[in-house]
């Protein structure tokens, strides 16, 4: 079996990723092609959030599977808003549609300040996907401002996801 990945990135995240090559090879790819970009582009780290208001320490598959339920009954495909209420040990998250509600909660270790927060659940699901660890730390400042999410145990794993409106 012949498979075959095309990438562009910049310089210094194929540095980056040297290592993962070896893995890729082992996992049947045979043909490579990057289109490497040298330019100045968005300095992300200037966006992340340097202190926390909130912080909550959670179980992944918890969280994970109660944002996947709940964004069953999310307004629409492009709208899956889901709402995080944070208070003392209980995360709840609830959605509301023409096709039902729902409401779950998790628990939680809370660090800081109880905060309600809306997230697309879309967005949400693909960094809990990915996440490769037991518990996940979540940092909060106000409910328009990005949120971190943190692996426990890899310091190299960091998504920003941006609240949104509900309506």
């Amino acid at each position: 079996m012949k498979a075959e990945i095309s990438a562009s990135m910049m310089c210094a995240d194929f540095m980056d990723i040297k290592g993962d090559l070896e893995k890729l090879k082992d996992a049947g790819i045979e043909y490579l092609h990057f289109d490497i970009m040298d330019g100045d582009f968005v300095k992300y780290r200037s966006i992340l959030p340097k202190e926390y208001k909130s912080k909550i320490i959670l179980k992944t598959d918890d969280v994970y599977s109660s944002v996947e339920r709940a964004s069953i009954l999310a307004k629409s495909q492009n709208e899956k808003v889901v709402k995080f209420s944070i208070e003392d040990t209980t995360l709840l998250i609830t959605t509301a549609s023409e096709n039902g509600n729902a409401a779950e909660t998790v628990d939680i270790f809370l660090e800081g300040k109880n905060i309600d927060i809306s997230f697309n659940a879309k967005y949400l699901i693909d960094a809990l996907r990915v996440i490769d660890s037991e518990d996940i730390i979540m940092e909060f400042n106000t409910n328009i401002s990005p949120c971190v999410i943190r692996s426990d145990m890899d310091s190299s794993f960091l998504y920003l996801i941006l609240p949104v409106h509900p309506r």
